[in-house]
C-alpha cells in the first residue's frame, strides 16, 4: 500500500502549520505514470511455481538462493528493458518450492530458473534467510545492477 501526502505548496498554503498531515491511499502505478519514476514493486499470488514459469511472461526468472551468484554480478541483456521475476522461497528456500511441484519437469532450482542470485558473499550465520529482509536487499541490488548495465 502506498500513501500520498500533500505537496510542499499544499502544505504551506494550509491555514495552520503542523507536523501531522492527512494522506490518502494511492497506487504506485499512479506515481510512476505521473512522474515517470519507478515506485515500488508488485506482488501476485499464484497457485504454483510451475504455472508462473510456464507462463513465459518474464524475460528473466531468477531464484534467490545462497548458492546463487551475487546479484551485483548478474549478466543479463537489458536492451529491451526486460521483465524480471524474482522468486523468493520461504524458510526452506526456493529449493523446497521447486521440489514441491510434483508435475514439473525440473527437480532442482538450477534447472527451474534462468539464474540463481544471492545478496552477499559473506555467510549470514543462519540456516535460512528472512524473506522480508531479503526482498529489500535483492530488489536494491538487482535495480542497481540493471542501472549499471544500462549505462554501459
Amino acid at each position: 500500500m502506498d500513501v500520498s501526502l500533500p505537496s510542499d505548496s499544499q502544505r504551506q498554503s494550509a491555514p495552520y502549520q503542523c507536523k501531522l498531515y492527512r494522506g490518502s491511499i494511492s497506487s504506485g502505478a499512479i506515481v510512476t505514470r505521473e512522474t515517470g519514476q519507478y515506485w515500488g514493486y508488485s506482488v501476485r499470488l499464484m497457485t504454483g511455481l510451475q504455472k508462473v514459469l510456464e507462463s513465459k511472461k518474464f524475460d528473466i526468472v531468477a531464484g534467490v538462493s545462497p548458492r546463487g551468484k551475487l546479484a551485483s554480478q548478474m549478466d543479463v541483456c537489458i536492451l529491451n528493458k526486460p521483465k524480471v521475476l524474482l522468486v523468493f522461497g520461504g524458510v526452506a528456500g526456493v529449493d523446497a518450492a521447486v521440489e514441491s511441484e510434483e508435475l514439473a519437469e525440473w527437480r532442482r532450482a538450477e534447472d527451474a530458473f534462468d539464474m540463481l542470485i544471492r545478496t552477499t558473499s559473506l555467510p549470514n550465520g543462519s540456516r535460512s534467510e528472512r524473506v522480508e529482509e531479503n526482498v529489500l536487499s535483492v530488489l536494491a541490488q538487482v535495480q542497481c545492477r540493471l542501472e549499471t548495465l544500462n549505462q554501459l
